[in-house]
């Protein structure tokens, strides 16, 4: 599976296309991670980085296969902001990470990452149903530009969790964790086995 492949898949999972931005750094041939020791946030503060590596595991978990933390995908959201987000797309992402830290402090008195489990996940549902109703009740479409239009002059921004679950799915499956190991990546050999079980094959393959 080729990035434009995976691209195309994450599409469908969110439900319209991904924005332009993702989309460009991804099918570049520069790399969209740097996964050196000693890496530190180009744009977002430690702070962000924390709450952002905390978030994306929430979206995916480690199980049987490595997590979003585990990918590297606070990398990816770092290098997408500082090199290929626009400002706009910028401030929206951040001024969405305060507020579901303000939300947590709000609710529970405590800052997201100190929360339990159970608490981020509500929280993170709550932001989940908000951004669900806020293009349900605005009658919000997805035009080619990658964002929501309400009118031909008159754009939004992507609501933040849609944005933050958009980079966290195309961070992870285009990792090297993400298509080894979660799309169980298969090197191609002279042998053709032309009918197999369905069970056997184990999980989504990538080539």
């Amino acid at each position: 599976m080729n990035r434009r492949e995976i691209l195309k898949g994450i599409s469908v999972i969110m439900g319209g296309a991904v924005a332009p931005s993702i989309v460009k750094a991804v099918l570049s041939s520069k790399s969209t991670s740097m996964l050196h020791k000693g890496w530190s946030p180009n744009l977002l503060h430690e702070n962000e980085d924390v709450l952002v590596t905390t978030i994306s595991e929430l979206i995916i978990p480690e199980t049987d296969t490595p997590g979003a933390k585990a990918a590297r995908v606070n990398i990816f959201i770092d290098k997408m902001l500082s090199e290929w987000f626009n400002p706009e797309e910028r401030e929206h992402f951040r001024k969405g990470l305060a507020e579901v830290n303000s939300a947590a402090i709000d609710k529970f008195s405590l800052e997201f990452i100190n929360c339990s489990i159970n608490q981020q996940v509500q929280i993170l549902r709550e932001f989940e149903d908000r951004s669900l109703d806020k293009s349900n009740d605005e009658g919000i479409g997805v035009d080619q530009t990658g964002v929501y239009s309400v009118e031909r002059n008159i754009t939004i921004l992507k609501p933040f969790f849609t944005q933050m679950k958009e980079l966290t799915l195309v961070g992870y499956y285009t990792s090297e964790i993400g298509i080894t190991q979660e799309l169980k990546y298969f090197v191609a050999t002279d042998n053709y086995e032309g009918c197999i079980e369905f069970d056997s094959v184990g999980g989504v393959w990538s080539n």
